[in-house]
């Protein structure tokens, strides 16, 4: 018997709408109506060449199904790079962009072609997030069309989306040959950024007392130009937020124009001779609360006054946002603003695991020790860099690059016990040295002090995996990627290579695609990817998994790339990874 509702199908679904429509049509509705009459035509164009089928363009919004996931995304691309030129030609007030979601599942269609079902409302939660002039995919879509040689894909978390059970897997599109033309209202530095993208609004004159108007614009300036310097973020300047200066705005149509995720938000009131200054933190893609604080300080310094609580509010975005719970003791650990924001440069080259990267960070962190000798932080990450230094194969001398990062982590711990990001980088260090009794004391001793802490908590999950205890350390994976503040590739390597030590290879090759999808230009994934089909039996795959390390790197060698991983505590371990490499076909 039919479905008397319609019948049920699995089918690509793209939802589009236009970012900031409501001004557009506020200031020339007539203009703005043949525009999206013109757009819609490429829409309909590029909808039917590959093989869709518009279901719906009410109002500003357009809704197509396809049969293929892959020319869903061929599609949304075409449709993006069309517009993008179009918009070129077109003042930059009367340039239209429409964001667009695409997503694969299951919706019902009725009799008169119409579509309805989570299907469709996943489609239409994800262009809600993405930037004007992007596409954002599903994880169902992604997994389907992953090997696109056209596209490649960042991983932005799981999302929470209205009436939805399970949080959506999303990705944002970046396209390899030719990006479609983002908004020019989003700075350069936003485009294809993995770290957070934020906006500062001018803060509000609650009182509207004119003595304060200064303290408000200071406030702003100081919170912009302090928040630039977080690791991986995108800041939007200010002459950009300007325009919502004393306006009532809602910060998810703020989040659309201005293609951020976040918004931050304050205002200022006098209270008699003091002042009350708050301060949240806003997602724009959901429009929920993600941080929020009050401030009351005496009035009588400006200037100390905007310093303080700007320099309170980065410590506290950059704990919220990009670094995690570290953070907060890093920034307790000086008194030097300065030093500080070296190690949280340093922090961000150290990430790359280059040479060249970790050149520039030993210099970071030895600049924030000579600005402040006593800083615990700036020691353990010099520590951390020597023995990075060994492990990537550029250490000149291993032993002597060693014996150093054990003497700097050492003056950490001496500096600041109470820090847990020393005792982990000993326990590290141990595990180097094939000691792992030492190892798993101190990596236990670090997560006691700092039991939220994602580096602490995924390098005792290393620990455990290098001592042969995969099974113990996958919890501690499950709970640093529940805990980041944002997608880290190499927990999900990490977690790849535990999964593969149990034998659980299919799950081990899906957690070494999610390293890829974060940092898709990564060797290391890359790399590990070929012996990993390997050992699931998939030697058509590992061979050309192979071939695609030697595009990227043609002097690849097996011996060179494991120069510096012999620290496990079975060596068969990374021995039968480099034979499973070889067997792929990588030289070395």
């Amino acid at each position: 018997m039919a479905d008397p509702e319609g019948t049920r199908k699995l089918q690509a679904i793209l939802a589009a709408d236009v970012a900031g429509y409501s001004r557009l049509m506020q200031e020339d509705d007539a203009t703005t109506v043949n525009t999206l009459e013109a757009y819609r035509a490429v829409f309909r164009k590029r909808i039917q060449a590959h093989h869709g089928r518009v279901v719906d363009m009410a109002g500003d919004s357009v809704l197509a199904v396809f049969e293929a996931a892959t020319e869903a995304v061929r599609a949304a691309f075409e449709i993006q790079g069309v517009l993008g030129e179009r918009n070129e030609a077109l003042p930059e007030t009367r340039r239209m962009r429409f964001r667009i979601g695409v997503n694969l599942g299951e919706v019902i269609e009725r009799p008169d072609g119409t579509v309805y079902g989570d299907g469709v409302n996943v489609a239409a939660r994800l262009e809600s997030i993405v930037e004007p002039g992007g596409v954002m995919v599903s994880g169902t879509i992604y997994d389907h069309v992953e090997r696109m040689t056209s596209v490649s894909f960042t991983y932005t978390g799981e999302h929470s989306v209205k009436n939805i059970a399970k949080p959506v897997r999303a990705y944002r599109v970046q396209f390899a040959d030719a990006k479609p033309t983002l908004s020019t209202q989003t700075p350069p530095a936003l485009k294809g950024r993995a770290g957070p993208s934020i906006a500062v609004l001018p803060f509000a004159n609650l009182a509207q007392d004119v003595s304060l108007e200064r303290l408000c614009d200071g406030l702003t300036e100081d919170t912009i130009t302090r928040l630039s310097k977080l690791p991986d973020a995108s800041i939007i300047a200010r002459n950009s937020t300007l325009q919502y200066k004393g306006k009532a705005v809602d910060v998810r149509q703020v989040g659309r124009e201005l293609g951020v995720r976040y918004v931050l938000e304050g205002s200022i009131q006098a209270l008699h001779d003091r002042v009350r200054v708050t301060a949240q933190l806003i997602d724009a893609s959901t429009g929920e609360h993600v941080w929020a604080e009050r401030y009351d300080r005496a009035a009588q310094n400006a200037f100390d006054l905007q310093d303080e609580i700007s320099r309170s509010i980065f410590t506290e975005l950059n704990v919220t946002l990009v670094m995690g719970e570290e953070a907060a003791s890093w920034r307790r650990g000086t008194k030097s603003d300065d030093a500080y924001e070296l190690v949280l440069r340093g922090f961000e080259h150290h990430n790359r695991m280059t040479q060249e990267d970790l050149t520039r960070a030993r210099r970071s962190f030895e600049k924030a020790i000579q600005l402040d000798p006593d800083y615990a932080t700036a020691y353990t990450e010099l520590a951390f860099n020597s023995l990075n230094m060994i492990i990537v194969g550029c250490s000149t001398d291993p032993s002597a690059d060693l014996e150093r990062a054990f003497q700097f982590a050492r003056r950490g711990i001496e500096l600041d016990p109470t820090q847990g990001m020393a005792y982990i980088c000993l326990a590290r260090l141990y595990m180097q040295n094939h000691d792992f009794d030492n190892a798993l004391l101190h990596a236990k001793k670090a997560v006691q002090l700092e039991p939220n802490g994602t580096i602490t908590l995924s390098l005792y999950a290393h620990i455990l995996e290098a001592s042969g205890k995969p099974g113990e350390a996958l919890p501690q994976i499950d709970r640093t990627i529940r805990l980041g503040p944002r997608p880290e590739g190499w927990w999900h390597w990490l977690q790849a290579l535990c999964l593969n030590q149990l034998g659980r290879h299919e799950e081990s090759i899906a957690a070494m695609k999610r390293h890829l999808s974060i940092s898709p230009n990564a060797l290391f994934p890359q790399v590990f990817l070929v012996s990993l089909y390997v050992s699931a039996g998939q030697e058509q795959l590992a061979k050309a998994q192979a071939q695609e390390v030697m595009k990227i790197d043609p002097t690849f060698s097996v011996d060179a790339f494991l120069k510096g991983w012999d620290f496990y505590k079975d060596p068969s371990t990374i021995k039968g990874y480099a034979q499973n490499m070889r067997r792929a076909g990588l030289p070395g």
